[in-house]
């Protein structure tokens, strides 16, 4: 726990046993860390009290995680009553809190008190899926109070109490006074800022809210840039492939059931394949990881700069406080400076500094998927087609602010080498709709340059299969006191809906089934316990019966 410091928060699976795995893969040679110096001027823990404190907090956490993974929500409930009696005796201990006070944003995250936060804001959940809605607004009102632990997640808990207070008790005018003083802390991230936004106009829409639409206008609510849209058909399989969200049949299988073999695939890969018969003749279907390759590329030498307290042991991946605005506060200037030079760069100028970062360091265990590209000449591909100018603009929203844009970037990334052309497209099968940071993504790389749009796939039987051309829609101008459209049937939002990390709820029955389905390269649903969205779904096709190999694109 000392050694390795498990972020608590995050979604990968850590712990003691990940850590002495890393170990013996280091000292058996394979598994190789980035060179970085350890500088330590702040000592997280003053005693060995504090410490064992800490690894008692966490265990409560694991506890509630649980209990929430099993929707054991009383019993997840009586572990966190246990974290708000030691989180009053902690908050009382004057040497303590100052003690932690001084220590950096991101080391402030490893102490007791930020894990007891963390499990007071899973307390939320918890209350809410018992309808005990009142609590989870008293709850999250006293997480607000403090202003000095885990302020990131101030957006996640003023966005659910607006969705308690308007919703579950029935308090408009109560929704809209939080709604304007989340508006107002500068601690409130884009994201949860577009959530509050999106959640006021909707309010000042209604007719039962007529008299606060007025104090609604007057807000300074957020109206993104709407990305263009392409619709095209795909056909969809009924019944359920474990692993997949939804079933298509690939554009190459035969056309219609009962004349051969089809294969099946995601709804990504049933648009890959319909942008490479446009001309764009690779593709890459993994989201963020795209782009976090290359902002680690690019950006190698700014994140193992010698800064103080972000490496605290050798065996770490990125520094400590990446996701923390001390990241760009203290490699402003390098960062600048790397910043102006990429955009003047010519495209020889930029493949020769990808290649000289990845020779040197290939297969170091960084914020690097080696295994995203085939060789190193798909990635120079890329690179070229893409342009120093987005390149340059997605590395420094990454850069400023990556606790916040690590996610919601488009799903695929197009292009063609030999034209020199390159698409970021976000797909949207039936009944799914973008988050806020797919929206904010999206106004962002369209407003640097990049070609961007947003492709929705319509699920038709195999019969009424047709060739034709994909449906261009263009982005329609919306009034600001206009309320944003209703998502069709299986588009409702949860109750425990999320702005951070985005993405629209699923069906409680596809949920299920995907829960029994074993484990794939699809993208992962997230862990209860964790506090995440869920994916979206819709109904199933009826269509003959037809044999069905599995396989990708």
């Amino acid at each position: 726990m000392l050694y390795g410091l498990p972020r608590y928060d995050e979604e990968d699976e850590g712990g003691q046993q990940s850590q002495l795995t890393t170990l013996l893969m280091v000292n058996m040679g394979k598994m190789e860390f980035p060179e970085f110096e350890v500088i330590r001027n702040h000592s997280i823990f003053r005693t060995r009290e504090d410490l064992l404190r800490y690894e008692t907090c966490n265990q409560i956490l694991i506890d509630v995680q649980e209990c929430m993974e099993a929707q054991k929500w009383e019993e997840a409930l009586q572990h966190c009553q246990l974290a708000v009696t030691t989180y009053q005796e902690l908050i009382s201990d004057e040497e303590l809190m100052n003690h932690e006070k001084s220590l950096p944003s991101f080391l402030r995250r490893f102490t007791s008190v930020s894990v007891l936060i963390y499990i007071l804001t899973c307390s939320v959940e918890c209350h809410q899926r018992l309808k005990s809605y009142q609590k989870a607004v008293d709850q999250l009102q006293d997480l607000l109070k403090q202003r000095t632990h885990l302020q990131d997640y101030r957006g996640r808990w003023f966005d659910r109490l607006a969705l308690n207070l308007a919703t579950h008790l029935k308090k408009p005018a109560q929704a809209v006074d939080a709604i304007q003083e989340a508006l107002k802390d500068p601690e409130v991230r884009k994201g949860h800022r577009l959530s509050l936004s999106m959640r006021a106009e909707k309010m000042a829409a209604s007719a039962r809210h007529k008299s606060l639409a007025a104090t609604i206008a007057e807000m300074p609510l957020m109206h993104p840039r709407e990305a263009p849209k392409i619709i095209i058909e795909g056909r969809s399989l009924p019944g359920d492939i474990p692993g997949y969200k939804r079933v298509f049949i690939r554009q190459d299988s035969a056309r219609h059931a009962g004349e051969g073999e089809v294969t099946v695939c995601s709804v990504e890969e049933l648009v890959l394949g319909h942008y490479k018969d446009q001309g764009y003749t690779e593709g890459l279907h993994r989201e963020g990881t795209t782009v976090n390759s290359l902002f680690g590329l690019y950006f190698w030498d700014a994140l193992y700069l010698p800064v103080s307290d972000v490496f605290r042991s050798p065996h770490q991946a990125s520094p400590l406080d990446l996701d923390d605005p001390n990241f760009y506060a203290a490699r402003k200037e390098w960062i600048d400076r790397r910043l102006c030079d990429m955009r003047l760069w010519s495209e020889e100028r930029a493949v020769s500094e990808l290649e000289q970062v990845w020779t040197q360091h290939i297969g170091k265990v960084s914020l690097v998927a080696w295994d995203l590209f085939r060789n190193l000449d798909h990635a120079k591909s890329l690179v070229a087609s893409m342009g120093t100018n987005t390149l340059a603009a997605v590395c420094e929203r990454l850069a400023k602010d990556h606790r916040f844009t690590r996610s919601g970037f488009p799903d695929l990334v197009v292009w063609d080498p030999l034209n020199k052309k390159c698409r970021i497209v976000e797909v949207k099968g039936p009944n799914d709709r973008l988050s806020t940071k797919q929206i904010l993504w999206l106004e962002y790389l369209l407003d640097s340059g990049a070609v961007a749009e947003v492709c929705h796939v319509e699920a038709i039987g195999a019969k009424k299969m047709k060739k034709a051309s994909p449906r261009k829609i263009s982005p329609k101008k919306v009034s600001p006191k206009e309320s944003p459209p209703k998502s069709r049937k299986g588009g409702k939002r949860s109750n425990c809906d999320d702005g951070e990390d985005g993405g629209s709820n699923e069906n409680k029955k596809q949920a299920k089934r995907r829960k029994k389905a074993p484990k794939t390269d699809l993208p992962k649903k997230g862990r209860t316990g964790k506090l995440q969205d869920k994916g979206d779904d819709s109904d199933d096709f009826e269509e003959p019966s037809v044999k069905i190999r599995t396989g990708k694109s």
